[in-house]
């Protein structure tokens, strides 16, 4: 037996704060947890394969990571079109570690919202020919914050609501290595 939870629905619903939430999506990351709140899957999908130490690293410095994606080179799609996509993660996270990710410089977009917060501009981070298939940027408005409501413990849903909802983003297309190598560096211990 591994060491997933037998009942990962289970720990998320005795989550009682955000630093429960946040280790516990370090631990689904890392494949140890069976369970993500509104995730159908017991483990992430193959766009966070070569990243989920970055992932969990992120959950544990406090930034929630609710959705990724690899920046991949130019590549021939299905139907003829050239697809192109950029890195990209979002989350919630507390208002300190949001400045620290924007002290990391040029190359990384981001973006914060008020947990509820609707609007701002989004950017694509998938495209297939001229069409956006993925864009990332705009407040979420309380979507990304239903899917833990009844699934969490109040205490942690109480503290998710008084974090921002955040998206990082890397500004070059292709570029997938430089972003998670940023975000690497910036989390590693010492």
């Amino acid at each position: 037996m591994d060491e997933r939870a037998v009942d990962g629905g289970a720990a998320w619903s005795r989550a009682e704060d955000f630093a429960t939430l946040c280790e516990l999506g370090a631990r689904f990351v890392e494949g140890r947890v069976d369970s993500f709140p509104g995730w159908g899957a017991d483990s992430t999908d193959e766009e966070s394969d070569g990243v989920q130490d970055v992932l969990a690293a992120l959950n544990r410095a406090g930034f929630l990571t609710l959705a990724s994606g690899r920046g991949e080179p130019d590549r021939e799609g299905a139907d003829g079109r050239v697809e192109r996509r950029r890195a990209f993660v979002l989350g919630f996270a507390g208002a300190g570690l949001v400045r620290r990710l924007r002290s990391l410089g040029d190359g990384l977009w981001v973006r914060d919202f008020e947990a509820r917060e609707v609007g701002g501009e989004a950017i694509p981070v998938g495209t297939r020919g001229a069409d956006v298939f993925m864009e990332v940027g705009s407040g979420a408005g309380g979507v990304e914050l239903g899917i833990f409501e009844g699934a969490v413990g109040e205490g942690a849903l109480k503290e998710l609501e008084e974090k921002r909802y955040v998206v990082l983003a890397g500004m070059e297309w292709g570029e997938d290595e430089g972003f998670w190598a940023k975000l690497r560096a910036e989390l590693s211990p010492g």
